[in-house]
């Protein structure tokens, strides 16, 4: 019986709370509406044939069964997290395709298939009109408006990113002497009864911080000192109730220097008005030239979020004191970190390597794992939906304030949105608007996407405006075909008898040097990433790169291998090692389209196997 993340999650919430929850604090807690939570709660129902689920007015919602709330937890962990949008990229770029063969292709039963075609219809039909995947003839496609197709894997990607839960239970054995998901839940607990309010990577990152600094006061092993932070006098009263809450909970007085440095993680997770370190101006100016390099390189511009270099300074102090004592942390997160965020965590390796220079010292991937962390917190706040909506709506400001806290509550409170006269719409602004929303028809062409809406804003037309603004900010086509330029049939390796690493590496290079991409000094840029983390990702690829744009014309060589060689602790067959020279597009948009295709086991096998170019563009198309 196979249940959405959305009803695994309301079902694990529900779990971890010891009282009733109302729909609003579910909504909170899932970042969904409530008419969204009794539709799911009421889904749950109809699927089980009973309800797992008790409400009682005035009170919310509770777990009334809590045995076949595992039962399902389990069965959800067990099946593949990616099955199914898998499933519908495949069905996406296929016309057409045999329902049999494709069971065999995902190594599932024919009614394991249909459940979860139902269950992707299911999730489809909630956002889409008019579109779904259809069995015809045991021949599956995709009906409904080409131009909804992209939408629709758009959304399901968004969704997968959103819903990524780290599983502390998985990450018990790291810690001697505390239990780790009881720190979690005791440190939510805290978190509620205080009304505190902080992001979900905010609080994994607290918590996996939390766990370590237990394990090492339970050893005896203290930091020597810590600089303290300067708090507003209503910020350092929260601040020392926090610190009680933890000395309570391991039974055990912290000396001074574990207490500053308790503040100081404590105040970097919930964004108070703290005061910076005087006493690190050097620091603040390495991680100032730092983040305008990652910003150059990346396109990613973190420069002007003070809480983000707040964090680094003060995992920068933490760190510079470790490494005087030789003494580094472990980080459980460390895979499923490299696994399913690689983009950042290649940006954590460009930010570990500036900080091993600045420091005089090298940074296992362990270290890597907590910027990474960092990073992860930074990026979860700029996911937030933003944007210009401009809104035309005849029926006076009530109406029209009306409709813009619909969409500030249930959106995002970052979207502005600006009023426009209905008796002026043929002078419409278009710059700096990403959406115009409109009660009454415009019949005008505009450059700026169109929606248009009922006076009393509906639930869909409500995830209708979301999922506009959100596709807003996905990459563009353009850096699809720019991406597709940089391949070059005479970078083209198919079927390489080669069994190490460095071998194949020196191979690529020495042909981007005689095809003059690069100079003999790439190769050196390579090794150097290489050296701090392997860049092998997991699901049979590797994406060699050096952190500097060095070459002298970009392209990206393409290295098939006959059987597996291992690079750093993965098995990898397939090798994509690009080159980018200054001016080209950058390395995140390079990611971001080439992971769109590395997720798709069947089109890494395929890739693996192509013997020709023609073949392998064919399948990259």
């Amino acid at each position: 019986m196979q249940i959405t993340r959305r009803q695994e999650k309301i079902i694990r919430t529900l779990m971890n709370a010891d009282e009733f929850l109302s729909a609003s604090q579910l909504s909170k807690a899932l970042k969904v509406s409530e008419k969204t939570i009794r539709n799911e709660i009421q889904a749950l129902k109809d699927i089980l044939g009973q309800p797992i689920i008790e409400s009682v007015r005035g009170k919310g919602y509770i777990l009334s069964d809590v045995q076949k709330g595992n039962s399902l937890l389990e069965q959800a962990q067990s099946i593949p997290a990616k099955r199914q949008i898998l499933i519908l990229k495949h069905i996406i770029s296929h016309k057409q395709d045999d329902y049999y063969d494709v069971a065999d292709q995902f190594y599932i039963s024919e009614s394991t298939l249909e459940k979860d075609i139902q269950q992707i219809n299911k999730q489809i039909a909630h956002r889409f009109d008019g579109i779904k995947i259809v069995r015809e003839k045991n021949q599956l496609y995709l009906a409904g408006d080409e131009s909804k197709k992209r939408e629709v894997t758009t959304y399901f990607l968004i969704s997968e990113i959103q819903e990524y839960d780290f599983n502390f239970s998985n990450y018990t054995s790291y810690f001697k002497y505390c239990n780790i998901v009881d720190v979690k839940q005791n440190t939510m607990q805290f978190f509620k009864e205080n009304q505190i309010e902080i992001s979900d990577m905010a609080l994994v990152s607290l918590i996996l911080h939390l766990g370590i600094m237990i394990d090492r006061v339970k050893s005896k092993n203290y930091l020597k000192s810590f600089v303290k932070a300067r708090l507003h006098e209503s910020d350092a009263i929260l601040c020392e109730q926090f610190i009680c809450f933890v000395q309570q909970y391991i039974q055990e007085d912290l000396p001074e220097s574990e207490m500053n440095y308790l503040r100081s993680i404590f105040v970097s997770k919930i964004s108070l008005q703290n005061e910076h370190y005087d006493e690190e101006k050097q620091l603040r100016q390495f991680i100032d030239t730092m983040l305008q390099r990652v910003n150059e390189f990346y396109q990613v511009d973190v420069q002007h979020d003070t809480d983000f270099k707040h964090n680094l300074l003060i995992h920068l102090i933490a760190l510079n004191q470790r490494t005087e004592n030789n003494k580094y942390l472990q980080n459980p997160l460390i895979d499923d970190i490299r696994k399913n965020f690689p983009l950042i965590y290649d940006m954590s390796v460009f930010i570990s390597l500036e900080i091993q220079n600045e420091l005089q010292c090298k940074l296992s991937e362990d270290e890597i794992g907590y910027i990474s962390l960092h990073l992860m917190c930074e990026v979860e706040k700029m996911s937030k939906t933003k944007g210009v909506i401009l809104l035309v709506n005849p029926n006076g400001n009530t109406s029209s304030r009306y409709i813009a806290q619909r969409i500030h509550n249930e959106i995002s409170q970052d979207i502005e949105v600006r009023f426009h006269s209905s008796l002026a719409i043929d002078a419409l602004p278009e710059e700096g608007v990403d959406l115009i929303v409109s009660t009454i028809p415009l019949n005008q062409r505009k450059d700026v996407p169109f929606y248009m809406c009922s006076s009393f804003i509906t639930e869909k037309e409500i995830d209708d405006i979301h999922q506009l603004l959100k596709m807003g900010q996905q990459a563009s086509q353009e850096n699809v075909h720019a991406f597709a330029s940089l391949f070059h049939e005479n970078l083209f390796f198919p079927q390489l008898d080669i069994d190490n690493k460095d071998a194949l590496i020196q191979m690529i290079c020495d042909r981007l040097v005689e095809l003059e991409y690069v100079d003999e000094n790439y190769i050196h840029s390579i090794m150097k990433r290489e050296q701090i983390a392997p860049t092998s990702f997991g699901m049979n690829f590797a994406i060699p790169h050096p952190v500097e744009k060095i070459a002298l014309k970009s392209a990206m060589a393409v290295a098939s291998l006959k059987k597996p060689i291992i690079w750093g602790e993965q098995e990898v067959q397939l090798v994509f090692l690009f080159s980018l020279a200054n001016g080209a597009a950058n390395i995140t948009d390079m990611y971001e389209v080439l992971l769109t295709v590395m997720e798709d086991e069947q089109a890494i096998q395929a890739i693996t196997e192509a013997k020709t170019f023609d073949e392998f563009l064919s399948i990259m198309k």
